[in-house]
């Protein structure tokens, strides 16, 4: 019996250090595991706060994808029509760049052309200051000469024919007359020639500078006259002498003025257009003195004159 206690006393010794050893083992096997745990949960708080950094990462990658995706679609639709743009203005410059090749070509043609014309206004000018010089003269009004003035009625060009029609356009007989003289009267400013010597210019170049003494004046206005139809002559006066004078005194003209014809019909109506003024009509010739800036028929004094129709 004693043996028996003793062997079960001795069995549980050792079951109880078994225990002993089994719970000590447990125990640094706890603390191992919950070292072990804790290191995986600081671990896991770190991956987890990772994660969340992560996700908000995404959530804004997400937002800034969406945006560029945005300005992609934009940017894809503006080179869109861009590029139609592009093709447009592609063929428009094709076509400007062959329309440029052909005014480039008329350009040269024209400057050709130019060049030409100016040479041949170099030989014009050569002509006209030819004649000009042909018809200025060191001494005054020529006798000999009154058959030039007469010529030169004719010398115009389109400007002076468009200037009669306009200011005779649609004007009764008298009325085209007295608006030719005066335009003559108010738009030429009388200016003499230099001293000693007699310049004859031309309708064109009296209308071109706007003035001249009287028998620019005179030649002018029967220009325009004659452009018109009607007949005119140049009057050539001398008003140094009177006519008893020309019994002993060599008849020397020193102006020019003009007289168109008037019909029979129209001469009752010549005082409505001189106010019922005084004036002066030598047969069917009335006459006109454009240096008077007054009316048609006007004329201070009649001096002695000879005519010549142009």
């Amino acid at each position: 019996m004693n043996k028996i206690i003793k062997a079960a006393g001795i069995l549980l010794v050792v079951a109880l250090g078994i225990s002993l050893y089994g719970i000590n083992n447990y125990r640094t096997l706890y603390r191992e595991t919950e070292q072990k745990y804790e290191i995986l949960e600081s671990n896991f708080n770190e991956l987890s706060n990772k994660f969340e950094k992560i996700q908000k990462e995404h959530a804004d990658l997400l937002q800034k994808m969406e945006s560029l995706q945005n300005s992609f679609d934009t940017i894809q639709r503006d080179y869109t029509s861009l590029y139609e743009d592009h093709t447009d203005l592609q063929e428009e410059y094709t076509t400007l760049q062959s329309s440029y090749t052909e005014k480039e070509k008329e350009y040269e043609d024209m400057e050709k052309k130019y060049i030409i014309l100016e040479e041949r206004y170099n030989r014009l000018q050569e002509k006209y200051d030819e004649l000009e010089k042909k018809y200025t003269f060191s001494h005054s009004i020529d006798p000999y000469l009154f058959s030039v003035y007469t010529r030169m009625v004719s010398v115009y060009n389109q400007n002076i024919a468009d200037l009669a029609d306009e200011l005779g356009d649609e004007k009764s007989f008298l009325g085209k007359i007295d608006s030719i003289f005066n335009y003559v009267s108010y738009q030429i400013t009388y200016e003499p020639d230099p001293p000693d010597i007699e310049v004859i210019q031309s309708p064109i170049k009296t209308y071109q500078m706007k003035k001249g003494d009287c028998e620019d004046q005179a030649i002018f206005l029967a220009c325009l006259l004659k452009i018109e139809g009607y007949r005119v002559r140049l009057n050539f006066a001398d008003r140094e002498h009177t006519f008893d004078d020309l019994k002993t005194e060599e008849f020397a003209p020193n102006h020019v003025t003009v007289s168109v014809y008037i019909p029979e019909e129209y001469q009752d109506e010549i005082e409505e257009y001189t106010s019922n003024k005084k004036y002066y009509i030598d047969g069917n010739w009335l006459w006109l003195e454009p240096t008077s800036r007054s009316y048609i028929g006007y004329t201070d004094e009649i001096y002695p004159f000879v005519y010549l129709e142009a």
